[in-house]
C-alpha cells in the first residue's frame, strides 16, 4: 500500500498509523480508559482491529479521508502526551 491510489476516490495516500488512545483532556475529566478499535461485519460479529494503547501502520486518503489499516501485529502506540 506504499504506492497507489485510494480505492474509493483515487486520491493520494498519506502514510501514518492507526492507534487507539484517549486524549489528554479526557484523561483529566474522565480518566484513562481501556479501549479497542473494532470492526463489525454485516452479521454483527465484532473483531478487535487495534488493541488499546497499541498502533498499526495505516494510510489515509488526503482527498476523501478513507483509512486503510495494514494487517499484522500491533505495536506500541503513543498516548495523548506522545508516549504510553
Amino acid at each position: 500500500m506504499d504506492a497507489g491510489l485510494c480505492p474509493l476516490c483515487g486520491g493520494a495516500w498519506e502514510r501514518g498509523e492507526a492507534a487507539v488512545h484517549g486524549s489528554l483532556w479526557s484523561a483529566w475529566f474522565v480518566g484513562f480508559s481501556y479501549q479497542h478499535l473494532w470492526f463489525r461485519d454485516a452479521a454483527g460479529k465484532e473483531t478487535a482491529v487495534v488493541k488499546s494503547g497499541r498502533a498499526r501502520e495505516a494510510w489515509r486518503c488526503r482527498q476523501c479521508g478513507f483509512v486503510g489499516i495494514a494487517p499484522g501485529r500491533d505495536r506500541a502506540g503513543r498516548g495523548p502526551l506522545g508516549h504510553l
